[in-house]
């Protein structure tokens, strides 16, 4: 007799193949709970690991859907994890990903695009070949479980929309100026070409006792590669009281055109033309309200929905200088944090890994002068003065490799040696430069670069 399982795995499939996608599939090896936590306007139901008639393994994600929102979680939500990212398939096979909405009342849901491959520069890691959604009207019949408390469908909002009020709110003194009026919008640019999020419509975020702003920071330029993806990873996040400031130095590309996708979504965001990265960072510091100051880059994602929860959760890392956690390279390296005596030799914080308290730049303002390395010159003060820290040992963010600091070694060197200059002793800079010139020449040896 045939087990119910089996039975089950049965009706799976004759579902998925009902579809008429374009692979054919054999059977249902597994099947179980989707372990993946729903972000807005969806919840999981099980994910069937099948066989197709390629001998190639597709993990399927089955969802029901009831809000358009999905539309804005699909290059983010993958559902890779630590292991996928870092540890080789033990399975030489080839492996695919689908996910499979079930979408109940989307006007707008086009049946004409309802299959949709994500584009392979957002793919992650080396455990999926391609990654595709699917995207179905209801059927009146399919034979998955939707429990019923999810067909209440509550009302949630994204990470940057909560608690929205229309109070201006009291602002601390201005970061990095002290001597001015404290704002929450940049001054008149007659360069401008565009300013939005909802700021800007009168909606405004402000501090919890229980749940501090984090002010998420993105500075870009020419970015509209990868710019939706890390938008799409600030505004799903779990932690429910986050600003996400994007400061664009007048892109010439389709990056504002993404940007204002999401005008409903950004606390604020700018396109003018600056001095280079440092310089709009520090244009963002001078308008951000959060307790806490996180910069990520417009290539880079966070790790998953849950990072800044994890960080902000429990109140015994509020009272420190800087929290910060691990960053995953794109070529599946871990980037393992530090602060220690290593910093005098090498970054060894990414700023796409660090929370900084707000009062550290009270003071304290990038150098636009450097171009890659302004941001080592914040850690080294941080170590030399014994700031307060707290370390977590998990993943923040991922890197994609490739950006200035990259693919400009000699000058990120020279930087960083000017800046240690400026902040360590004439012996021990030097000691340092010694290093690390011997490290290059060993390098060149060894033909490693």
């Amino acid at each position: 007799m045939q087990s119910l399982k089996s039975k089950k795995n049965q009706i799976y499939l004759y579902f998925i193949n009902s579809l008429h996608l374009t692979v054919n599939f054999m059977d249902v090896e597994s099947a179980s709970i989707n372990p993946i936590k729903a972000m807005l306007g969806w919840c999981s139901l099980e994910t069937l690991v099948c066989l197709s008639d390629s001998d190639e393994i597709y993990d399927i994600d089955v969802r029901y859907s009831w809000g358009l929102e999905i539309f804005k979680q699909n290059l983010f939500d993958h559902g890779w994890n630590k292991n996928i990212l870092l540890e080789k398939s033990k399975n030489k096979k080839r492996r695919f990903k689908l996910i499979i909405y079930l979408c109940e009342g989307l006007t707008d849901l086009d049946l004409e695009k309802r299959c949709k491959l994500v584009p392979e520069r957002f793919l992650v890691g080396n455990h999926f070949q391609n990654i595709h959604h699917v995207y179905l009207p209801l059927p009146s019949s399919h034979p998955f479980v939707v429990p019923d408390y999810i067909r209440q469908k509550e009302q949630e909002s994204y990470s940057t929309t909560y608690f929205l009020n229309k109070i201006y709110p009291s602002l601390t003194p201005q970061i990095n100026s002290k001597n001015k009026k404290s704002t929450l919008f940049l001054p008149h640019n007659d360069q401008r070409l565009g300013e939005g999020g909802l700021r800007t419509k009168g909606l405004f975020k402000s501090s919890r006792p229980e749940l501090p702003l984090i002010s998420v920071i993105t500075v870009v330029f020419n970015g509209e590669q990868y710019i939706e993806q890390t938008i799409q990873s600030i505004i799903n996040q779990s932690y429910k009281n986050i600003e996400y400031i994007i400061i664009d130095g007048g892109s010439t590309d389709e990056t504002v055109d993404v940007i204002r996708r999401y005008d409903d979504q950004i606390n604020y965001w700018i396109s003018e033309p600056d001095n280079g990265i440092y310089s709009a960072m520090n244009k963002a510091l001078s308008i951000t309200n959060g307790d806490w100051i996180f910069f990520l880059g417009s290539d880079d994602i966070l790790f998953d929905a849950d990072v800044i929860y994890r960080f902000f959760s429990s109140q015994k890392n509020f009272d420190v200088d800087v929290v910060f956690g691990d960053v995953i390279y794109s070529n599946n390296y871990y980037f393992k944090s530090q602060l220690n005596y290593k910093m005098l030799l090498r970054n060894t914080l990414h700023h796409q890994g660090c929370f900084y308290n707000k009062h550290l730049f009270y003071d304290y303002t990038y150098q636009d002068s450097y171009k890659i390395c302004a941001d080592y010159e914040l850690n080294l003060k941080i170590y030399t003065q014994k700031c307060s820290y707290k370390y977590l040992n998990i993943p923040v963010s991922i890197f994609r490799i490739g950006g200035k600091s990259s693919i400009n070694r000699n000058l990120s060197i020279n930087e960083m040696n000017d800046i240690r200059g400026k902040h360590v002793n004439y012996v021990v800079n030097m000691l340092m430069i010694l290093i690390l010139k011997f490290r290059t020449v060993l390098r060149r040896l060894l033909g490693l670069g």
